[in-house]
């Protein structure tokens, strides 16, 4: 099976700052129960995803390209392309695109 990614504009995803893209390819019904959304996003220079808690579920952030800061709880630290930031459950979490280019990433969502 072969799915698609659909793109749309998000402005100020969980509070954070300017408007990043986000590509959705696999749903909740395609990870068969186990997780919510695997996607592609993309951050713009200066742009971030607010500091955020996940409940019930668990992410992962791995950078294809680009470079920022990765909030993990209450500790900033930098992350770059072929890096991943792992969020467990319970905890809080942000991403700043702190580099001159864009910052792509894909994010899995899945339950704990």
């Amino acid at each position: 099976m072969i799915r698609k990614e659909v793109g749309r504009k998000v402005c100020n995803r969980f509070g954070g700052k300017g408007e990043i893209e986000l590509y959705p390819v696999l749903n909740e019904e395609d990870l068969m129960g186990k997780g919510e959304v695997m996607l592609r996003m993309v951050l713009p220079p200066g742009s971030s995803i607010g500091y955020h808690q996940h409940l019930g579920n668990f992410e992962v952030y791995y950078i294809i390209s680009g470079e920022g800061i990765f909030q993990d709880q209450e500790e900033e630290r930098p992350i770059r392309a072929g890096e991943a930031g792992f969020i467990r459950p319970g905890q809080f979490h942000g991403l700043m695109n702190t580099g001159s280019g864009e910052m792509v990433v894909v994010a899995v969502v899945l339950y704990a």
